[in-house]
C-alpha cells in the first residue's frame, strides 16, 4: 500500500510539472546562460550566474554542491572522497556488537550502509542513506538524495588509481517529488579489508564521485551546461603544492589533479552521446515503472496513449470492448516512438 501511494503521488506530481513545464517553456531548455566566475581562494569554477555554491573539505577530501536555487535538483556535485561505508553485512555486525554490547568506543561511519557488491552503480543506489548519516550532513549542507537511484546505461571507465572500480551512469532518481535524470561518476574500492573479526574493518570508498542532473523532462537540453560547469574547476598551483607536501596520497596519486574535473566533464559527455538513443528508451521505460504506467499505440495513426501498468493485458483480452481496438505495446527499439508525446491516458 505505501508503494501504490508513493507511485500514486509522484504520478501526481509529475503531472503537474509536465503542465508547469508546458506552460512556462521549461522543457525547451537553458536558452542563453549567463556565466560567472566564482572564487572560492584556492580553486575557481564557472557557473551559471545567481546558482548557490557550498564548498567543503581540503585536498583529497575537497567537495562542492552549485545548484539553482530555484531548482535545486538542476545541480553539478563533486566529492573527493565519500565514505566510509561498509562492504558487507557481517562487518556491521561485528561493529554493533562492539559498540552496543561491549562499550567500545565510538566509530565514525558506524551508520553508512553496506555496498555490496562494491560498484560505482551500487554505491549510488545507496547514497539516500549516505547523504542521510550526521557525518555527511555535517560535512556538507545540501547533499542530494539521489532517491530510488535507477542506472539505466553504464560505461566502465579507466580508473584513476589501481586497484579501482571506475563508471560513468546514466540514471534516473526521486527528488522533490518529481523525476531527475542525471550523469553520475564514481571511482571505488576497499579502504580497510574485513578480517571476519575485528571492529573498524572491512570499509570501502568512493572517489571523486561527480554528478550533473536536472528534471528528467529536461536534461537533455541542461546536460552541457552542467558538464561544462563542472570541468571548469580549477586549483591554484599553491594551493596543490600544500596539499601534495601534506602528504595526502590521493592526491600526489591522481596526476594533474587541475585536470581531474574536466576529464570526467569529457568522460560524461562521452558516455551520454554513446548509444544515446538506447539510453533514451531505457530512460522512458524505467520512468514509467516508476509512475505505474506503461504506453501503447496504434499502429495505423502512430498516436501513443498510456496506460496504468496491468491494464494493457484486461484491454488485450477484450479489445472488442473498446472503441480502440488495435492498440499495441511499443517495441522496445523504436526510438521514435518512444519521444513522441502522450496523447492522452487510457483507463
Amino acid at each position: 500500500m505505501k508503494k501504490r501511494a508513493m507511485l500514486l503521488k509522484l504520478f501526481f506530481y509529475s503531472c503537474l510539472f509536465l503542465l508547469f513545464t508546458q506552460q512556462s517553456g521549461l522543457s525547451q531548455g537553458p536558452g542563453s546562460v549567463e556565466w560567472e566566475i566564482f572564487n572560492g581562494g584556492f580553486f575557481t569554477i564557472e557557473k551559471p550566474a545567481g546558482w548557490e555554491i557550498t564548498a567543503a573539505g581540503e585536498c583529497s577530501k575537497f567537495s562542492f554542491i552549485i545548484s539553482d536555487p530555484d531548482d535545486p535538483i538542476r545541480r553539478v556535485f563533486y566529492f573527493g572522497e565519500a565514505g566510509p561505508f561498509y562492504l558487507n553485512v557481517y562487518q556491521k555486525q561485528i561493529d554493533t556488537h562492539y559498540i552496543r554490547e561491549m562499550n567500545g568506543l565510538p566509530i565514525p561511519w558506524f551508520e553508512m550502509p553496506v555496498v555490496t557488491p562494491l560498484t560505482p552503480e551500487n554505491f549510488f543506489k545507496q547514497f539516500y542513506l549516505i547523504a542521510g548519516t550526521p557525518v555527511s550532513q555535517n560535512f556538507i549542507k545540501g547533499m542530494p538524495s539521489l532517491d530510488n537511484f535507477q542506472a539505466i546505461l553504464t560505461t566502465p571507465q579507466q580508473p584513476p588509481l589501481a586497484g579501482h572500480n571506475a563508471k560513468t551512469i546514466r540514471a534516473l532518481f526521486t527528488e522533490y517529488g518529481v523525476i531527475g535524470e542525471g550523469m553520475f561518476y564514481a571511482s571505488v574500492a576497499p579502504f580497510i579489508l574485513f578480517d571476519g573479526a575485528k571492529a573498524g574493518t572491512g570499509t570501502g570508498l568512493a572517489y571523486l564521485c561527480s554528478g550533473i542532473s536536472s528534471y528528467k523532462e529536461d536534461f537533455k537540453y541542461w546536460e552541457p551546461v552542467l558538464a561544462k560547469c563542472l570541468g571548469s574547476l580549477r586549483f591554484t598551483s599553491t594551493y596543490i603544492g600544500k596539499c601534495r607536501q601534506a602528504s595526502d596520497k590521493t592526491w600526489q596519486k591522481i596526476a594533474e589533479i587541475n585536470k581531474t574535473c574536466s576529464g570526467i566533464s569529457a568522460m560524461m559527455q562521452s558516455s551520454w552521446e554513446y548509444k544515446q538513443r538506447d539510453g533514451d528508451i531505457a530512460a522512458e521505460i524505467f520512468s514509467d515503472e516508476m509512475l505505474g504506467k506503461e504506453r501503447v499505440y496504434d499502429p495505423k495513426t502512430g498516436v501513443v496513449y498510456e496506460m496504468r501498468t496491468g491494464d494493457y493485458d484486461k484491454y488485450d483480452a477484450n479489445r472488442d470492448k473498446y472503441p480502440y481496438r488495435e492498440l499495441q505495446k511499443l517495441p522496445v527499439a523504436d526510438w521514435e516512438l518512444w519521444n513522441k508525446p502522450i496523447r492522452r491516458r487510457i483507463y
